[in-house]
């Protein structure tokens, strides 16, 4: 993966409830090349979808980063994920703290730090039962953005983003990605339809539409920045806004962030290896301790 997933910032101060709220924000996007850029209508993001997913399985790194006036921090995660259903073998390092969690279907799995254990019944991993909800999606649709940004490290919901038709296409040029050839390209979508619940019980777009929601005052359009192989799939996708203005009635992740306005957040996330053979295995019964949802919705870990 690009070694851009390796970098980490000085602590973001913290004034709410949940660190993991805030970092479902990211942002000073820095992808858009200014070379030759050349309006498109060839690009069908359908298209780029099915061949991602079709090839099943990637390994995956995701940035989240959140620069303010006086400090920014990084969270990233590495890992394997399954395209085709929800599923993910990820770590996560944020402000010191090194969490691994996996995604089976509707079980998700959290290893908990050691200082957190004793609160676990000694036991080393916490089990949640995600239900009827689907996956990264049950946490992702939560009230009013209060989920843990735990389940935000999944980009499989970001691909969902490819099933909308955005208002324009922008062709940026040619890149190596993590020494792969690629082609960048600029997709522009109205902020306020990402921001919407309209599509339906789950966001439809992962965090790029958890970030449209964060922007204020909310721009009209949202460019996201893509790379794709020579095979027409997604290897790097890249998004941001800014909170320059706390809003009348802030969301718990916009009023988390208030304390240092303009506060920028970016999403940078990494596609590649694309079809390798995934194991998401649980860890064993005896290792884990069952938890209710509330607890990992409400940010308590």
């Amino acid at each position: 993966m690009n070694d851009r997933a390796h970098r980490t910032g000085t602590a973001f101060r913290k004034t709410g409830p949940s660190l993991v709220g805030r970092a479902l924000a990211a942002a000073a996007l820095i992808g858009g090349a200014a070379g030759c850029a050349t309006r498109t209508a060839g690009l069908n993001v359908e298209d780029v979808y099915a061949r991602t997913v079709s090839a099943r399985t990637a390994q995956t790194a995701v940035n989240l980063h959140i620069n303010a006036p006086r400090a920014g921090t990084y969270i990233t995660a590495q890992g394997v994920v399954d395209l085709t259903a929800p599923g993910f073998s990820i770590a996560v390092q944020e402000a010191g703290i090194n969490l691994t969690e996996v995604l089976r279907g509707d079980q998700l799995y959290l290893e908990l730090p050691a200082s957190a254990r004793a609160t676990n019944k000694g036991r080393p991993w916490a089990e949640f039962s995600l239900g009827a909800r689907h996956g990264a999606e049950a946490v992702l649709a939560g009230p009013a953005l209060a989920g843990s940004v735990l389940m935000a490290v999944d980009p499989a919901p970001v691909l969902e983003l490819l099933r909308v038709a955005p208002t324009g296409t922008v062709r940026l040029g040619p890149r190596r990605t993590d020494g792969v050839s690629s082609t960048e390209y600029r997709l522009e979508y109205s902020t306020a339809a990402l921001a919407s619940p309209a599509h339906g019980a789950a966001l439809r777009a992962g965090l790029v539409s958890l970030l449209a929601q964060i922007a204020h005052p909310r721009p009209d359009e949202l460019p996201v920045y893509v790379w794709l192989d020579s095979r027409g799939r997604l290897v790097e996708l890249q998004a941001s806004v800014v909170l320059g203005t706390e809003p009348h009635s802030p969301s718990p992740a916009q009023a988390d962030l208030a304390n240092q306005l303009p506060t920028t957040l970016s999403v940078d996330i990494y596609l590649g290896h694309f079809g390798q053979r995934v194991v998401l295995a649980p860890p064993a019964a005896a290792r884990t301790n069952k938890l209710p949802l509330s607890e990992l919705e409400g940010g308590t870990l």
